[in-house]
């Protein structure tokens, strides 16, 4: 399938998807995948995704994790940054949850 953005929670114009403000410290966003989600409509056959995460003017030192819906947060991260870092991108593979997220 052609890359899309399945979310993005800047602010608009930037925002795509359900949510309108960024991720604080602490915070749990679950994206629904399957189907028709932000620009994306992803086959109800997939198993996973591919994504790029970028982080964009953080307030303060923190870590991002991808996983499946459904399931316990690793204790991995796939995005690490400090109060200071530039826009940074990371590419994840996670595997859907039973729901599709």
């Amino acid at each position: 399938m052609a890359p899309c953005r399945l979310f993005d929670t800047r602010p608009s114009p930037d925002n795509v998807g359900p949510r309108t403000a960024p991720l604080t410290a602490g915070d749990t966003f679950t994206v629904p995948v399957r189907g028709t989600n932000g620009n994306c409509t992803v086959p109800m056959t997939a198993t996973g995704v591919g994504m790029n995460v970028t982080i964009v003017d953080p307030t303060a030192a923190s870590y991002l994790t991808t996983y499946p819906g459904g399931t316990m947060r690793p204790l991995a991260s796939n995005l690490n940054w400090t109060a200071t870092s530039p826009p940074t991108p990371n590419q994840v593979t996670v595997l859907l949850g039973a729901a599709g997220d």
